[in-house]
């Protein structure tokens, strides 16, 4: 599941029934990491247990999207983000994420480039079969979005790629 990737000790054992806890920032900091650097989060459940303030940085990349389950609990998280293209709490999702019952406010500003408040990329490319879809459920979008040029602009997402569906 790891390919160079630091791992860090979240409290819970990333199941249904115990989640990942994050409770701050540092902690979101820590899975961006993990995910950033080829962890492979499959199947790993994590529960937001307070608001986040001033998010100022991506979950995850387009090439190393997030791929576990990352409830919100109705919760927000507050939106800083700023950049020059690919700008989203979560820059890719990938086969089998799921992202729900997460609110987004503040501010995304992107000077070219795609931009979103949730997702950036949801992509199915690299899925090896049937059941490996992506959802987002239950997640509000109230962030501004402003873009200087970008291309392909959205609240909640703002690209989807190899679709087995039309559903959202």
């Amino acid at each position: 599941k790891v390919s160079g990737a630091t791992i860090y000790d979240f409290d819970g054992e990333g199941t249904a029934n115990n989640p990942y806890k994050i409770y701050s920032k540092d902690e979101l900091r820590a899975l961006n990491n993990m995910v950033s650097n080829g962890y492979d989060a499959t199947g790993e459940h994590y529960i937001l247990l307070s608001n986040i303030d001033n998010m100022d940085f991506c979950i995850g990349t387009i090439t190393n999207p997030f791929t576990g389950i990352f409830d919100g609990n109705n919760l927000t998280i507050n939106l800083n983000l700023e950049g020059r293209l690919n700008i989203a709490l979560f820059q890719g999702i990938g086969p089998n994420a799921v992202i729900k019952n997460l609110t987004t406010t503040g501010k995304v500003t992107v000077q070219e480039g795609s931009s979103a408040a949730l997702v950036v990329s949801a992509s199915l490319v690299g899925a090896t079969g049937s059941g490996q879809d992506i959802y987002i459920q239950n997640c509000i979008n109230r962030a501004e979005i402003v873009s200087d040029g970008g291309n392909s602009i959205g609240g909640i997402i703002s690209f989807v790629e190899q679709l087995s569906s039309n559903e959202f």
